[in-house]
């Protein structure tokens, strides 16, 4: 009587293979250039403590609103969406990212298209906590002038701007 062994791999070296193409690979969310939104999503992401100058006196008085001397800061309080989102956002973002590696490791899905997936989940979702995030308010003259009280959207642009890039 004899023994005969046959291997079957199912695919695991090209599984293999195809994880250590994820070697090195990050994927940045946010505003991983920088930009004019990146700026301003900074300043919201950690608030700012804006000195009042003899410059900006003279543009809230153009505009109807007198700062009284003793004003000699303006506070935009800390509104973060960047950190705050990815906190809310990073465990489904992963469970999603797990479902889809088998995909990815069997080959019937791209390295490009599984990262690009991951960066595109992760974004959408910091984009709608940006949306919704409500506190802390605008003061009563934002509300006035941008005619919206939601604090991290005025023209949408900031928002609009959010995306992901992938490094190497």
């Amino acid at each position: 009587m004899g023994v005969k062994i046959t291997w079957q791999d199912f695919g695991l070296d090209d599984m293999l293979k195809n994880s250590q193409k994820l070697d090195g690979k990050t994927i940045e969310v946010g505003y991983p250039e920088p930009s004019k939104e990146g700026g301003v999503a900074m300043i919201q992401e950690y608030g700012a403590r804006i000195p009042v100058t003899p410059k900006m006196r003279a543009f809230f008085r153009s505009r109807g609103v007198y700062l009284s001397p003793q004003k000699t800061v303006i506070v935009i309080p800390e509104r973060s969406f960047l950190r705050a989102g990815f906190d809310k956002h990073q465990k489904e973002t992963l469970d999603q990212a797990a479902k889809a590696a088998g995909h990815f490791l069997s080959g019937s899905l791209g390295l490009n298209q599984y990262l690009d997936m991951i960066g595109l989940l992760l974004s959408s979702k910091i984009k709608d906590y940006a949306i919704q995030l409500k506190n802390p308010p605008n003061a009563d003259l934002t509300v006035l002038w941008k005619g919206s009280s939601n604090p991290l959207v005025d023209s949408g642009q900031m928002v609009r701007a959010i995306t992901w890039k992938v490094k190497q």
